[in-house]
């Protein structure tokens, strides 16, 4: 098989298949956002999860405390054109992208050169604003 004949594969296997990752990626953001309020909520800060104009998502995390109030907002969203997956937080304006590629049959998931699962997408979007203790700025310490 050439490279054009390579190329083209890998666009028939993006067409086909990107929606159902980017559906796997926002079933392991939906479950995250449910065990942190199972297991964290009320006592550090409650996250909201819901679905946004375009089939996209918003991440909200609302920390009260007697020191620290803070609004944490992330929309996730995926480009069908680029297959790309970003998640933007909205204030302070900071951006993580991860790009889907067809590895033999089936595609995977990047971030730069580092492979990502659903749920190691949802972890290296969330993890940090779950924890941050009303930090306003979630990714401060993470490559981006």
């Amino acid at each position: 098989m050439n490279w054009v004949e390579k190329r083209a594969q890998s666009d028939r296997i993006l067409m086909a298949k990107s929606e159902d990752s980017w559906s796997d990626v926002c079933q392991a953001i939906r479950e995250a956002c449910s065990s942190f309020n199972a297991h964290y909520h009320p006592t550090d800060a409650e996250v909201s999860c819901e679905a946004v104009n375009g089939g996209g998502l918003r991440v909200t995390r609302i920390c009260s405390s007697s020191n620290v109030s803070s609004i944490t907002v992330i929309d996730f969203s995926f480009d069908p054109r680029t297959y790309t997956i970003e998640a933007k937080c909205i204030e302070p304006c900071q951006t993580k992208k991860f790009s889907m590629v067809v590895e033999g049959e089936k595609i995977i998931i990047l971030e730069g050169a580092n492979h990502c699962g659903p749920d190691e997408v949802s972890q290296r979007c969330l993890e940090q604003v779950f924890f941050s203790n009303g930090s306003t700025r979630p990714w401060e310490s993470s490559k981006q």
